[in-house]
Formats: C-alpha cells, sequence, structure tokens
C-alpha cells in the first residue's frame, strides 16, 4: 500500500473516533467521506452531506446506483429512512450556525481569507455543489 494511502487511511480512522452515538455529522468533500466507513460499531450517527441531504446512507450496491443521490464529492450514496433534503444553502447555514454534532472538511475548505464557496462546475455533467 503507498504511504499516502496508509496515511489518509490512520487520519481518518482517528477522525471516526470523535463520532458517538447521536451525533449529527457533516461530510465535506475529499477524505472527510471516507470518514463514514470507519463510523465506530455501535455507533448510530445522522450523516450530512454539503449539497443538501441530511441522512446519507452506505455507498449503494453496484448496478444499484441513483445518478441523484449523490454526496459533496459527487459519489453516488444511499439514502437512510427519513432522509431530509435541502439546498446547499440551508446546509451551509447549518454548518455555520452550529446546528451539527461534527463538520469535517478538507483543507481547501478552511483556507483564508475566503470562506467555503459552493458552485457547479462548468464541465460537470452531475448535479451538485464543489469547491473551487
Amino acid at each position: 500500500m503507498p504511504k499516502d494511502v496508509d496515511k489518509r487511511e490512520r487520519i481518518v480512522k482517528r477522525i471516526a473516533r470523535e463520532l458517538h452515538d447521536g451525533f449529527y455529522v457533516n461530510l465535506g468533500i475529499g477524505m472527510p467521506t471516507m470518514v463514514a466507513n470507519y463510523v465506530p460499531p455501535g455507533v448510530e450517527v445522522v450523516l450530512q452531506s454539503e449539497n443538501g441531504m441530511l441522512g446519507i446512507g452506505p455507498y449503494p450496491v453496484e448496478g444499484t446506483e441513483d445518478p441523484d443521490l449523490i454526496n459533496a464529492g459527487k459519489e453516488t450514496v444511499t439514502e437512510i429512512s427519513g432522509t431530509a433534503f435541502f439546498s446547499s444553502a440551508e446546509s451551509f447555514g447549518m454548518i455555520r450556525g452550529r446546528a451539527l454534532s461534527r463538520s469535517f472538511s478538507s483543507s481547501p475548505a478552511i483556507t483564508r481569507p475566503s470562506p467555503v464557496k459552493p458552485y457547479i462546475p462548468p464541465a460537470s455533467r452531475t448535479p451538485g455543489p464543489s469547491f473551487r
């Protein structure tokens, strides 16, 4: 396994240890989406995506993907019972308003001086915001 992959996995596993039962957790683009794979056994969390989905389920089984159900990284996901959908503006309001227990963002999202800026890349065929 390449060294950088091992390092990324160690970081993500460490972040996942911060999750506790009942948390509402935002997973940003990139490495943060990997946190969902390492939620501790027995811990139930509700995952939120910056593109406006609260209640992200596991990755879909191959062949059952719904191209309209994507996370902030434009990966197909599933929904859990009770999933809520809303605008990305409301999503970022939840994050900035501290309505969630934890929010994990990638480094481009937290650099200064500009705040997080959602947008749709001009060449993108997949709906949903991303980062520039």
